[in-house]
């Protein structure tokens, strides 16, 4: 049976092929001749590459669903004259009655002023969340090179973790450079728990991260594995790699053996609000232990996060062991083996680009059955389609914290 393919109306010449949005690679003939792709968005996009061309075909604007911006909206923040390309395609495909899809990976929930658009993006706060905010998986690659094997059931759960949370793990300089340093923190600290540095746009103290460890180090009750990292990391071509003086292969493979030999993957927001943690705990059919930061989850329709994820409302970090603890032993080895099966699978056929991506196609179909997706009710169609509510955490409902 063959699939209704959703009419996207773009401009690849406003784009390189290094730069397409994860959507539009597979319909992209640059991308698809382009020989010195970074390997690892190579990777992410394989799968997608095979199954875009049965769910999305290019269409002329006038015969389209939709319009997709074709590059990231924080490229515009370095480049105005992408900014004003930008604002005049979303203006034209408005014109025409078309919404604009944007993709915004910046961990700044940074403002789009276009026409009916509708931002996809990872780092997001429930309480703040636009009408037109779309939550996206942070993309990771499979974490290991062959079948991973869920862990049995152990009376005390093992929790993982392997990163940068400062102070923890960080050197400070001796003398008058160590109390300036520490001095720093302090008001980093407080700006952060404030909620100054989101809205400023700063980078954040990671004290939702450093707080979580301080507990699980010191609670008997869980076996607590860290390996903490001394600096950040960076992206590069081929993935995630040290700043600090580390072999990347050692760095990626301590990482991946802490992830693999542990039950639970503390899992706390980074410098956006959302974590690359998470989705790698998920690929890795591991529970994420989810300190929730008011995050938001994507495809909350789909996916039964309350059944996947042990979350913490960072408000009750103290009490992280004892809902971890509770949680823990209400599983039989049954039920936790299903779990991480399902953390797996889960990942497979909705986190990855493209699971993600044929997700929100049967979601724009179905939207489509109704009515087109043009003009101010096709908007408010399209709107309604991609939203999701949240998940309903127990003891909670649906409230966010």
């Amino acid at each position: 049976m063959s699939l209704r393919r959703v009419r996207l109306w773009t401009d690849l010449s406003l784009v390189r092929a290094t730069t397409t949005v994860h959507l539009l690679e597979p319909l992209s003939p640059a991308v698809l001749a382009h020989h010195d792709r970074e390997p690892r968005r190579a990777a992410l996009g394989a799968g997608w590459q095979r199954a875009a061309p049965e769910r999305f075909v290019l269409a002329p604007l006038e015969d389209s669903d939709l319009a997709v911006l074709p590059f990231a909206w924080e490229d515009t923040l370095t480049s105005p004259d992408l900014l004003q390309a930008a604002r005049a395609f979303a203006a034209r495909a408005a014109a025409a009655g078309r919404s604009t899809l944007v993709f915004c990976h910046d961990d700044r929930v940074l403002p789009v002023d276009l026409p009916r658009a509708v931002v996809f993006r990872p780092s997001l706060w429930g309480a703040r969340r636009a009408a037109a905010d779309v939550a996206l998986p942070g993309w990771v690659l499979e974490p290991a090179e062959g079948p991973v094997s869920p862990r049995p059931w152990e009376p005390v759960p093992s929790v993982g973790f392997c990163g940068f949370s400062p102070p923890l793990g960080v050197p400070r300089p001796p003398g008058l450079p160590g109390v300036l340093h520490a001095g720093k923190d302090h008001v980093r600290t407080a700006a952060t728990r404030l909620g100054l540095s989101d809205r400023l746009g700063l980078a954040p103290q990671l004290v939702h991260r450093s707080a979580a460890l301080r507990v699980l180090l010191r609670d008997p009750r869980v076996r607590a594995e860290v390996v903490l990292r001394s600096d950040r990391f960076r992206l590069t071509r081929t993935g995630f790699a040290p700043v600090q003086d580390l072999d990347p292969t050692v760095y990626r493979r301590e990482y991946v053996e802490n992830l693999l030999g542990t039950d639970y993957a503390l899992s706390v927001r980074g410098y956006g609000n959302f974590s690359f943690r998470f989705y790698e705990a998920l690929a890795a059919g591991r529970v994420p232990l989810l300190v929730d930061t008011d995050c938001v989850l994507p495809l909350a329709r789909e996916v039964d996060w309350p059944a996947l994820v042990v979350r913490v409302p960072a408000r009750r970090t103290r009490s992280l062991v004892e809902l971890l603890l509770a949680e823990h032993a209400a599983l039989d080895p049954d039920a936790w083996r299903e779990r991480q099966l399902r953390a797996r699978s889960t990942w497979t056929e909705r986190l990855t680009v493209h699971g993600f991506f044929s997700t929100v196609h049967a979601r724009l179909v179905r939207a489509a059955q109704d009515r087109p997706l043009h003009g101010p009710e096709g908007h408010a169609a399209l709107l309604a389609c991609l939203s999701d509510p949240a998940p309903a955490w127990p003891g909670e409902g649906s409230g966010r914290k």
